[in-house]
C-alpha cells in the first residue's frame, strides 16, 4: 500500500523542488543570467526549501500521529528508565480505571438504564394511607401480602395496569 510509504512520498517533494528549483534557474539563465547566479536568484525567489518541506509535509496529514508515536517511544524508553515508577503508575492507571469502570456499572445499573416498563414516564407511586389518612412511612416496616398485591392488581381502576411480578411497595 503506497499510502504509508513515506520515503516514496519524501523522495517525490525533494525530486519537485529540485525540478522547481531548476525550471526557475533555467528561465533565469535565458533571461541572460549566468548559470551560477541563476542558480542563486533563483534559490533566493523560491524561500527556505526546508519551510517549504514542513509545510507540505503539515499538508500529509500524518504529522500529528507520528508526534503522537514519537511522544509513546520516549515515554516507554523514559519508563524502562525507571522501572519501580513505571509499576506505581501502570497500578496506579489500572485501579484508577478499575474504580471508574466499577462506578460507572453501578450508576449505570441504578440511574442510567430505563425501567423494563413500555412508557416509563408514566408510572406512578402507590402511597397506603391509615386511617387518619396520614401516609404510613417506609420505616413501619408495612409489608403487603402477595394475595393482597394479586387482589390490588385485579380490581384496580385508576391505573392502566400493574406490573406483573413487580411488587408493589407502599410508602
Amino acid at each position: 500500500m503506497r499510502w504509508f510509504r513515506r520515503k516514496d512520498f519524501e523522495q517525490d517533494l525533494e525530486r519537485e523542488l529540485r525540478s522547481d528549483l531548476e525550471l526557475e534557474a533555467a528561465e533565469l539563465r535565458e533571461k541572460g543570467l549566468s548559470a551560477e547566479d541563476a542558480r542563486y536568484a533563483a534559490r533566493r525567489a523560491f524561500g527556505n526549501t526546508i519551510l517549504v518541506k514542513e509545510e507540505v509535509r503539515g499538508m500529509w496529514g500524518w504529522t500529528s500521529l507520528e508526534r503522537f508515536w514519537q511522544d509513546l517511544r520516549y515515554g516507554a524508553r523514559q519508563l524502562r528508565l525507571s522501572p519501580v515508577f513505571a509499576l506505581a503508575a501502570v497500578l496506579s492507571l489500572a485501579l484508577g480505571i478499575g474504580a471508574n469502570t466499577a462506578i460507572f456499572q453501578l450508576l449505570d445499573a441504578v440511574r442510567l438504564r430505563s425501567l423494563p416498563v413500555p412508557n416509563p414516564q408514566k408510572l406512578a407511586e402507590v402511597r397506603v394511607a391509615n386511617g387518619d389518612g396520614v401516609g404510613i412511612n417506609a420505616g413501619d416496616n408495612s409489608r403487603i401480602t402477595n394475595p393482597l398485591c394479586e387482589e390490588f392488581r385485579d380490581h384496580q381502576q385508576a391505573f392502566s395496569g400493574v406490573s406483573p411480578g413487580v411488587p408493589i411497595h407502599f410508602i
